[in-house]
């Protein structure tokens, strides 16, 4: 237990930031969440609730924010030293003794308002995603935007020692601050509470499900012809409802989104509906899919686990991952043995119609989704989190 004011920054309805205060919270830290979104209100949606929510999005913030994008506004705030004085204030009257922010670049902005303050508070930074632009020129800019911000972090955390090296031979990393490695998993609430049989039982073929966003703008989530291609080769694969217009087929279907709450076991909503990962429970493998040819850099690829990947883990069913892409993914499903590399479609289906590799794989997706919990992993951020609390090193080491 850690008796400890964290000022937590990042979004209210990311299935991250739930993630975090689902642990934080159940380690007796008093969380306040500092944020430039609005904040929901809790009891109406399900989330999380904290001691104190502060959204810094009045009505200048909200209409830079629909007029230019939540990225460009939150660098315009760090430009304008915007909110400087209401952070510092939020800091010294809730008595804040650690600031903890997450996921890519996208707290960045705030982060760099706060270090400019010069306080003593220490940062601590869960990057999950780094670098989360796909476009090379993009990658450039964010590297050059998050250099000096980074470097003075006091913890940084990274997904995977990719990431690690990756920054490693960006920034000065020795400047100043620990460093440590957390495989992202998601909380045990995420994870999936019974097993659905099996519709290959049924019909004797193999089903796929896909779990990210598919879209019809050209970007790495615009992956119809990826689909086409699956459902060419007779291998059923189910998503969630889009948008995105797609040819019909008797190979393809679709599932109702998973709201937020759904995502959770244990709240009243979850059990009324069933979790995600129970729904996936029923599928031969989860299939992790991007629109690689549209990527100039594929830099995030090396360095990151895809949400959509660490969904599976929590459905403990077997993950189908393209060759050559997901290194770190890649790298995962080899060492534990909970799924395959695929080539091109036929190797897919052959993979899918080996019984004996795809019952091994199920296996062993179960028994060792007990291992792929943050509960565990966070132990590590604690010892990190103490060790800047108590301005020890050792306790870190």
């Amino acid at each position: 237990m850690i008796d400890m004011n964290v000022l937590y920054l990042g979004s209210p309805t990311s299935y991250v930031t739930q993630n975090d205060l689902i642990i934080l919270t159940n380690m007796g830290c008093n969380v306040t969440l500092l944020t430039f979104a609005p904040i929901p209100n809790t009891s109406r949606t399900g989330l999380v609730e904290v001691e104190n929510s502060v959204s810094l999005c009045g009505r200048t913030v909200s209409s830079l924010w629909d007029l230019i994008g939540g990225t460009l506004t939150s660098i315009l705030l760090d430009v304008l030293n915007h909110k400087m004085n209401i952070i510092k204030k939020i800091i010294r009257e809730l008595k804040i003794d650690l600031i903890y922010a997450t996921w890519g670049s996208n707290m960045i902005p705030l982060v760099k308002i706060i270090q400019r303050a010069k306080l003593r508070t220490p940062i601590i930074y869960n990057f999950l995603s780094y670098p989360q632009n796909v476009y090379r020129w993009k990658v450039f800019l964010e590297n050059w935007y998050c250099r000096k911000p980074i470097e003075r972090l006091n913890g940084r955390i990274h997904a995977s020692q990719n990431m690690y090296h990756y920054m490693y031979k960006l920034f000065d990393l020795k400047k100043h601050g620990f460093d440590v490695i957390v495989t992202p998993f998601f909380s045990e609430k995420y994870h999936y509470r019974k097993r659905l049989p099996p519709l290959s039982e049924k019909d004797g073929e193999p089903h796929l499900v896909y779990i990210g966003p598919l879209t019809s703008s050209r970007n790495w989530d615009d992956i119809r012809q990826e689909i086409y291609e699956i459902v060419n080769e007779k291998i059923h694969i189910h998503l969630a409802q889009t948008d995105a217009p797609l040819r019909k087929s008797p190979y393809l279907h679709f599932f109702p989104y998973f709201s937020l709450p759904k995502l959770i076991n244990g709240s009243a909503r979850a059990r009324a509906n069933g979790s995600l990962a129970t729904y996936m429970t029923q599928f031969d493998a989860c299939i992790v899919l991007f629109n690689f040819n549209v990527c100039s850099c594929l830099d995030r690829f090396y360095t990151s686990y895809p949400s959509r990947f660490l969904f599976a883990l929590n459905a403990g069913i077997p993950i189908a991952v393209p060759k050559g892409y997901l290194n770190v993914c890649e790298r995962f499903v080899n060492e534990h043995q909970i799924g395959f590399t695929y080539r091109n479609l036929t190797e897919l289906k052959d993979t899918l119609s080996n019984l004996d590799l795809m019952q091994r794989c199920r296996r062993n997706a179960v028994m060792k989704s007990a291992d792929f919990k943050y509960e565990k992993e966070f132990q590590k951020i604690d010892k990190l989190m103490k060790a800047l609390l108590n301005e020890d090193s050792s306790l870190f080491l």
